[in-house]
Formats: C-alpha cells, sequence, structure tokens
C-alpha cells in the first residue's frame, strides 16, 4: 500500500493548487465585471460632458453673433460721425473765409476809395454854417 499514498499526496497537492487556481480566476473575473461596469457608467458621463459642451459652444456662437453685430453698428456710427465731423470742418473752413473777408476788405481799399460810412447821413459841416440847414432846403 505504499505506492497509493504518494499518488494521494500529489492529486492532493494538484487539487490545492486547482482550488488555489480557481480562487484566483475568480477574483480575475470579478475585478474585469468591476472594470467592465465602470466602463459602461462612464460613457454616460461622457454622453454628459459632450451635451453640456455642445450647449455651451452653441452659447458662445450665440454670443459672438451679437458681439458681431454690435460691432458692426458701432462701425456704422463711427463712420457717419467721421462724415458730419468732415462736413463741419468744411462749414468751419467756409465761416473762416468769411470771417476774414469781412475783416480784411476794409483795409485792402485803396486810400483814396471812400469808406463806408460810421455814422447815418446827416447836414454836413457846411450845412452847419447856414444855419443848419441844407443846401437845397426851402425854408
Amino acid at each position: 500500500m505504499r505506492g497509493k499514498w504518494p499518488r494521494a499526496r500529489r492529486d492532493f497537492g494538484q487539487g490545492h493548487t486547482v482550488a488555489a487556481s480557481a480562487e484566483e480566476m475568480s477574483a480575475n473575473v470579478a475585478s474585469v465585471a468591476t472594470g467592465m461596469e465602470e466602463a459602461s457608467c462612464q460613457p454616460g458621463t461622457v454622453a454628459n460632458a459632450t451635451e453640456e459642451m455642445t450647449a455651451t459652444i452653441g452659447e458662445i456662437a450665440e454670443n459672438s453673433e451679437k458681439a458681431r453685430g454690435i460691432t458692426q453698428d458701432a462701425t456704422q456710427q463711427a463712420d457717419r460721425i467721421t462724415a458730419m465731423m468732415k462736413q463741419l470742418g468744411g462749414a468751419a473752413q467756409d465761416i473762416g473765409k468769411v470771417t476774414e473777408t469781412i475783416t480784411i476788405s476794409p483795409r485792402k481799399q485803396s486810400p483814396g476809395a471812400p469808406m463806408p460810412p460810421s455814422r447815418p447821413p446827416g447836414p454836413g459841416p457846411r450845412a452847419k454854417l447856414r444855419g443848419g440847414r441844407p443846401r437845397n432846403s426851402k425854408n
């Protein structure tokens, strides 16, 4: 009977090894299951994040369009103001020319040219000598 015990020991050792391997495999399967469960949750999280990013991008695009419109309006108003300023500048130059002409005009006249009257016409110095009556007076 001696021959039977070593085989039994060997079989017992192999059985123990098989049991340990089965236990390790069970742990590995549980780890894989946990990993798959986590992986199955992640697509939902990624999908939610993608939705949020898409909504944010849409808001950015909308705000960018509003900003473009505001900038375009501001540019048009600036162009109108520039045109008005050019017109006002031209009018100011014309007014300056007229003012200069009025100021310089009496100085440019020749010494013999008559000056415009500085007082309203009335009896001159000779009329005063005749008693304040003009020459063609019938009184």
